[in-house]
């Protein structure tokens, strides 16, 4: 047993016995050799190949990675996927619909392999400490990650691309070469072919030296997020009707930097990105605003915000989405465009057709047991429902009387006419 094969052999033991192991097979060097090390240890593992069609040799790679998993009869699938940059590079915007293509496939406690080795943990220490990365970017790539429910686990990642062409030249195995690869428009092709070489010429234990200090960042990040985790708990992190929220009162202790790392962990626990600098600076102010201000920051597909001393994280597109009217069967729930649901139970057997409408401004009801009606604005005030829901929770009406305002309360009706039962309102996952 060479080299790399004693190193996949000592990830592949660690894993669990019963993880159904994949592979992200591009066809290229690592890829290559990391399934065909698999295949000689005997490992049982399902290879998967993302098509991008960013080549007009997409499709012959596709097949000669199908054929190379056939000879070893390894169980392969392909999936083809849409690129679109939309505000990011070519090479990130390629890296998200890959991930979100292969998470699509995997079941919770899955495991995927890839091959990620040396050279690539250099390039990506690099790249990063070019955009200004901070502790955790900078600690570059982990050897095992959650994704999603699944883990990714990056077996070569001592292994340099060195010893992989070696490896692949011994074992007389062909891969694919991205014609892509030689544009050096591209950032990490810079690096590789100019850049690094450059590097190792003049400091040749920069591999090694490199290597060393991601393992430092690494161990100083672990160590900070075991304090992050102490304050986190301090701060009263907890599930909200939407979102996530954490008390803010316990913050206003903390430095600005200890703060910035409580919010930050909060954040990447939630497997939100993280808000850079800038964000992080209009973030503080969000923090110190005054008690009866409601500000709100967007950053990418969520949104923060504050109310009664909690400063709350949001899907964005569950805030930004209008609801619409619906006559209701609550024999099923009724889904609206925002992601929530309205549940109904009922005492008997017979079941009501309901009306459901949204806040426009000016209603009035009695919540049953007070001595007379108020208007909604008011009374969603002092039930405590946050300010970004109250045009989004469901107004029931049942033969033209409001009934009950979501599952916060029930309303008497100038005719007496209700129903027996109860309604559940949130967004369930």
């Amino acid at each position: 047993m060479n080299e790399i094969e004693r190193e996949i052999s000592a990830q592949i033991t660690a894993l669990s016995p019963q993880a159904c192991v994949w592979v992200a097979f591009s066809g290229g060097l690592d890829s290559t050799v990391l399934l065909h090390a698999l295949s000689v240890l005997g490992v049982k593992c399902h290879a998967v190949h993302v098509n991008h069609g960013l080549s007009i040799n997409a499709d012959n790679w596709q097949r000669q990675c199908s054929v190379f998993a056939s000879q070893r009869e390894i169980a392969f699938t392909a999936v083809k996927v849409i690129v679109s940059a939309e505000g990011r590079g070519i090479e990130e915007a390629a890296r998200v619909a890959r991930y979100n293509a292969i998470e699509n496939l995997l079941a919770p406690s899955d495991v995927l392999l890839t091959g990620h080795h040396r050279d690539d943990q250099i390039e990506t220490f690099f790249l990063r400490l070019m955009r200004g990365a901070g502790l955790r970017g900078l600690g570059a790539m982990r050897r095992t990650r959650s994704l999603s429910q699944a883990i990714l686990v990056r077996p070569l990642l001592n292994i340099s691309r060195q010893s992989l062409h070696e490896y692949a030249l011994q074992q007389g195995l062909t891969w694919i070469e991205d014609e892509s690869n030689l544009d050096t428009h591209y950032d990490r092709n810079l690096l590789r072919q100019t850049f690094v070489p450059q590097l190792k010429a003049r400091w040749p234990q920069v591999e090694k030296n490199v290597e060393t200090t991601v393992q430092h960042l690494q161990a100083a990040e672990d160590l900070l997020q075991e304090y992050a985790a102490a304050d986190l708990a301090l701060c009263e992190s907890r599930q909200e009707r939407l979102g996530c929220s954490i008390a803010l009162n316990p913050m206003r202790a903390f430095s600005t930097e200890r703060t910035s790392h409580i919010l930050r962990s909060w954040l990447a626990s939630l497997g939100y990105k993280l808000p850079d600098t800038a964000r992080m600076v209009e973030l503080h102010k969000i923090i110190a605003a005054k008690d009866d201000a409601a500000p709100l920051l967007n950053i990418g597909d969520y949104s923060l915000c504050r109310f009664q001393q909690r400063l709350y994280c949001l899907p964005r597109t569950a805030i930004e989405t209008d609801c619409a009217p619906h006559t209701w069967n609550p024999i099923e729930p009724l889904h609206a465009a925002d992601g929530s649901e309205l549940r109904f139970t009922a005492a008997s057997d017979n079941m009501p057709v309901f009306e459901v409408a949204y806040r426009q401004g000016g209603e009035r009801c009695k919540p049953v047991g007070r001595g007379h009606s108020q208007t909604l604005k008011k009374l969603l005030q002092e039930y405590g429902l946050e300010p970004w829901l109250r045009a989004k929770v469901p107004l029931i009406y049942y033969q033209g009387n409001l009934i009950a305002v979501g599952d916060l309360w029930l309303c008497e009706t100038e005719t007496g006419k209700g129903v027996e039962g109860h309604f559940e309102w949130g967004y369930f996952e």
